[in-house]
């Protein structure tokens, strides 16, 4: 599993804790174990990373995770307005935590996370489906991503 999509995992699952908690997203990275300091910072003036998953980690790939959620926290109201306006037949109140956590943060990398193809990030977030969601998840998230970056100005 490449970098990226352990770091979009790490943002999965911290989004998909906030369902059952209070916790905002960097604060679910961190009580998850996912983000720690770097070794070489110094006291009060660096950010967290994501934890480092494979030896080969780029600090760039690293960051993802904590960009995710962040965006993901930051404009929960309009993400989710994009997500009403792109579900056909569902609404956010019936979808799984699982399926709305992912689909907000794929919505948030297209929107907000820039120098990654839209293919790419939809492509991934299907994969995480796969894994994570329902059997029937997979077509919903392809469906509502691919709608939302063809009517995207970005």
């Amino acid at each position: 599993m490449g970098q990226r999509r352990k770091s979009r995992e790490a943002a999965f699952l911290a989004s998909f804790s906030q369902h059952f908690t209070s916790y905002d997203g960097h604060s679910s990275l961190e009580r998850l174990g996912l983000i720690r300091e770097p070794e070489d910072a110094e006291e009060g003036d660096a950010p967290t990373v994501p934890v480092a998953h494979e030896p080969d980690w780029k600090p760039e790939d690293d960051a993802l995770a904590a960009a995710l959620v962040a965006a993901v926290d930051e404009h929960r109201a309009e993400i989710d307005r994009i997500l009403e306006e792109r579900l056909v037949g569902w609404t956010v109140e019936r979808l799984s935590p699982a399926v709305a956590a992912l689909l907000r943060l794929g919505i948030a990398e297209l929107r907000y996370i820039e120098g990654i193809p839209a293919n790419v990030t939809i492509d991934e977030y299907v994969e995480l489906t796969k894994r994570y969601a329902e059997d029937e998840a997979p077509s919903l998230v392809n469906a509502v991503l691919d709608r939302i970056h063809k009517s995207s100005p970005k």
